[in-house]
């Protein structure tokens, strides 16, 4: 009860949080109705946000069911979840060690650790609680079978909650090597019966082989996860950041890790990748300080096993995400330690209490201080969490941690130019061509903003620029071919257009149904301009296929079909602005005049 309230107090503010711009828009869009069939066979059969996460989507579409696309369901299902998986965690060291106080010291430093904010308060990061609710099910599960006579139905309800995982978040793929570490400690099943640090091989053996259809789960789905992020374009070229340089972030990463799992202090959405080595006397230090703790706590294993398995269980469980094989240009996230950061908290309560066990007056402090500990952290992550109640302060936020940061600047502008914050939001998007003058995506939004300042004089250079750099953005083509229409350069206008229809009749791109409307609409806009009404009444046709309830579009096809003496025509696109909100004194007199003409007084 302790633990579930100590959860809502940090995160019951999310209830009033709204969907962020980073990635929760790709989840949402995806979600196009409740849970039903064929939903379901979608979310098995296909990929979001290049990952095969099943479940994660499953969970979605029942939350959709329950509460529509409001974001306080969605948010609160989130906190449910993480409350939960404190809830199991200390029910899983309880059993597996008997010690009450530190297994609900570990499951509060859990729930209110601030580096789990990010997983909880962004929708997206769904993932994140129902891969650790698996794992920590999985591993209850498998004490269960270990200590009961190792039975088959728990086998398979291993087997089975470590599937569930893995379709929920692929990162859980390094489970089945902490269950071998469970065996070492505190289950004790690979001890050697004249003691020392090393496990008794043959029990090793035999552990390995009673895990091999475990094993053999997690290598199809690390398999399945690297070919869907492949074939998404989310694994850079291996040029564009060396072996050499993966490592060395790496190693860094997990000091990194370290360090904000004691000081958790300049948290923010994105971490940018160095891309090279900025000093390889401080990539030395840092491998030299994890070789050390390696080295003394597998040298003290026989006397503190906790120690070594807390310590591999960081270190282990983090080698999916650490980036030698990258995903992403993130150097590393907070999110990624959602579950690694549990073997640590193990390692520090477990080495607190050794500390203090002979001493009365020392438990009592150690006590104390470790409240203070988790209020300290409680209070972190309540001022971290209030950071995710909207984009604007997501990457604001960021923004005031790393002013540096190209993503968080550009992250920053398009978040307020969603709010109509133009002004602002092209100061960002300064900013960032500050850092990289040739970011297509920066030129583009800083485009865009000057374009709604009403500006397109301004926006067409950096559109023009935009473009040399990426020429596939078909969306930016769309709206500089706009811009040019609105400074009055029609016959260019005309030629971007063209060429994006051209390449939308051929299959080349796929545009939503938002931007084929503005394509065609714009087009027409260009042809009337042009005094080819027939061509434009054309256009506008193809523009109603995608939004048929445009008032404006319909009018604007009308208007034209009047002027050509279509009379029909016009009729019908009037009836159906009428139909959906365009009724005005002119328009019903207009109607009424044709309907006249037709004989229906």
């Amino acid at each position: 009860m302790v633990l579930v309230a100590t959860t809502l107090c940090v995160y019951v503010q999310v209830r009033d949080h709204s969907f962020v711009q980073l990635d929760d828009r790709e989840y949402l869009t995806n979600i196009r109705s409740g849970l039903d069939f064929e939903s379901v066979q979608r979310a098995f059969t296909s990929t979001i946000v290049s990952n095969w996460v099943p479940l994660t989507w499953v969970s979605l579409l029942v939350d959709y069911e329950l509460y529509g696309r409001d974001p306080a369901g969605f948010h609160l299902t989130n906190v449910a979840l993480h409350a939960l998986n404190a809830v199991l965690l200390y029910a899983l060291l309880f059993q597996l060690t008997g010690f009450v106080w530190r297994s609900a010291f570990v499951g509060a430093i859990f729930a209110v650790h601030p580096l789990h904010v990010e997983s909880v308060a962004w929708l997206s990061e769904r993932k994140d609680l129902l891969s650790g609710l698996f794992w920590l099910l999985t591993l209850l599960v498998y004490t269960r079978y270990a200590t009961g006579g190792r039975s088959r139905a728990s086998y398979v309800g291993v087997f089975v909650c470590l599937a569930l995982g893995l379709m929920a978040k692929p990162m859980v793929v390094t489970l089945p090597f902490v269950l071998l570490l469970l065996d070492y400690w505190p289950l004790g099943r690979l001890q050697r019966t004249s003691g020392g640090p090393l496990p008794d091989f043959g029990r090793l053996r035999a552990a390995i082989i009673e895990k091999l259809p475990l094993f053999a789960l997690v290598t199809a789905a690390s398999v399945a996860a690297v070919i869907a992020q492949w074939t998404a374009g989310s694994v850079p070229d291996s040029e564009l950041i060396p072996i050499t340089v993966r490592m060395a972030n790496a190693v860094e990463s997990y000091v990194a890790y370290l360090w904000v799992s004691v000081w958790p202090a300049g948290l923010h959405v994105f971490y940018p990748h160095p891309l090279e080595i900025d000093s390889p006397g401080r990539v030395a230090a840092c491998a030299l300080l994890l070789t050390g703790v390696t080295a003394v706590f597998l040298r003290g294993a026989a006397k503190r096993p906790w120690a070594a398995v807390g310590w591999l269980w960081f270190l282990g469980t983090l080698v999916p995400v650490i980036g030698i094989l990258q995903v992403g240009m993130q150097a590393r996230a907070d999110r990624y330690m959602y579950l690694p950061q549990i073997g640590l908290s193990v390692v520090f309560v477990w080495g607190v209490a050794e500390l203090v066990a002979r001493r009365r007056t020392l438990r009592l402090l150690a006590s104390a201080a470790g409240v203070a500990v988790v209020v300290a952290f409680a209070v972190t992550a309540w001022h971290q969490t209030a950071h995710w109640k909207d984009s604007v302060s997501l990457w604001g936020r960021s923004v005031a941690v790393d002013g540096d940061n190209l993503r968080s600047r550009r992250g920053f502008g398009n978040a307020l130019r969603r709010e109509e914050r133009f002004s602002e939001a092209a100061e960002q998007y300064s900013e960032a061509l500050r850092l990289e003058p040739r970011d297509a995506r920066s030129l583009s939004g800083l485009a865009e903003a000057y374009n709604a300042l009403k500006r397109p004089d301004r926006a067409i250079p950096y559109y023009e620029r935009a473009l040399d750099l990426a020429p596939g953005r078909d969306r930016t083509r769309i709206n500089f071919a706009w811009a040019l229409f609105k400074t009055g350069r029609m016959a260019e206008a005309r030629e971007q257009f063209e060429q994006l229809e051209r390449m939308l009749a051929s299959r080349e791109i796929f545009l939503s149904r938002r931007y084929r409307f503005s394509l065609h609409s714009g087009l027409a806009a260009v042809l009337e301009k042009q005094r080819d009404p027939n061509g434009a009444i054309q256009q506008l046709q193809k523009a109603l296929v995608a939004r048929p309830d445009s008032v404006d579009a319909n009018l604007r096809l009308a208007s034209l079909a009047l002027r050509t003496g279509r009379f029909d025509l016009a009729l019908v696109h009037l009836e159906r602005a009428v139909d959906h909100g365009g009724a005005s004194p002119e328009v019903n007199a207009t109607i009424a005049k044709l309907r006249r003409q037709r004989g229906r007084r």
